[in-house]
């Protein structure tokens, strides 16, 4: 979920971060701001703005600078800087579907058009055997004496 890259340099501007012509994608982030406590402030390309527990990242809380919140290049991500200097960035897509319900319906529905039913899977498996040499060895002695 989140791309960590240490010693990235950064502009240090306070406040939100605009972008400009992104044409609505839904999932362009165009401005985050820290409201303390502990939440973020999004708005998308679209118009659409949530505000986002920062607890639902899954990230340490306390070792990130929550005021660094940025928009990264194209509105693609968003920016973190940790206490010890990484740079974390989190995808926008990633971002829209914690908070907008409707675009993780829609996410959703798509991944269950596109993964194969367990049946695909099934015949896949029935008419693509391994190869024969697969095995072969199996019943070796386990390499690590703590798997006995």
């Amino acid at each position: 979920m989140a791309k960590i890259k240490k010693g990235t340099g950064r502009d240090k501007a306070k406040g939100p971060i605009m972008i400009a012509n992104m044409s609505g994608a839904p999932d362009k982030l165009l401005s985050v701001q820290f409201v303390s406590p502990s939440s973020l402030t999004l708005v998308f390309c679209d118009s659409f703005q949530a505000t986002l527990k920062a607890s639902k990242l899954e990230i340490p809380l306390s070792r990130i600078r929550w005021q660094s919140a940025n928009v990264g290049t194209d509105g693609d991500s968003m920016t973190l800087e940790t206490k010890d200097d990484a740079t974390i960035s989190v995808d926008s897509s990633t971002l829209r579907y914690l908070v907008d319900k409707a675009y993780a319906v829609e996410i959703d529905a798509e991944l269950k058009r596109t993964r194969p039913s367990r049946d695909e899977l099934r015949e896949f498996a029935k008419n693509n055997p391994p190869p024969s040499d697969w095995y072969e060895g199996a019943d070796k002695k386990p390499i690590i004496p703590l798997w006995e």
